[in-house]
């Protein structure tokens, strides 16, 4: 397993605002990765089977806190491997970075629908993975 610094460091977007490509391949199984702030901090570390889409949520989870990455991918993981690659680098880093793995709470109430809409309702509610979901619910057809 390589030092977290001997990889390289990617920013998270490129020139056209997309987030840049990770690197990995069909044979990566899963990766660790670390995510920057703009000061060059380590906000995370995280493992993920899918690192592609781990980034893209750590992106809209906290864009002011996303503005880098590096990456280590792994054909072969164990659960062992992973965990010793993520520990090593946050005692590399002598600092535990931040956890982030909650959501941001619900509105009070959902927003209201403008008058010339009286059909519509949206309401929020959570998914079984607690995901925000906003729903929009029609009363009657439109002709």
């Amino acid at each position: 397993m390589p030092p977290l610094d001997s990889l390289p460091y990617i920013p998270y977007l490129d020139e056209t605002g997309k987030i840049n490509d990770s690197g990995a391949d069909a044979k990566v199984k899963a990766s660790v990765y670390a995510v920057y702030d703009e000061s060059g901090t380590v906000k995370y570390i995280g493992v993920s089977r899918s690192v592609a889409q781990s980034l893209r949520l750590n992106l809209a989870r906290q864009p002011e806190q996303t503005y880098g990455f590096r990456v280590f991918h792994i054909t072969k993981p164990s659960r062992v491997l992973l965990e010793i690659t993520r520990d090593t680098w946050i005692e590399q880093l002598g600092y535990k970075p931040e956890v982030r793995r909650s959501l941001p709470s619900l509105p009070p109430s959902p927003p209201s629908v403008p008058p010339s809409l009286p059909h519509l309702h949206l309401t929020f509610s959570t998914d079984q993975t607690n995901r925000c979901v906003i729903l929009l619910l029609c009363s009657s057809f439109i002709h």
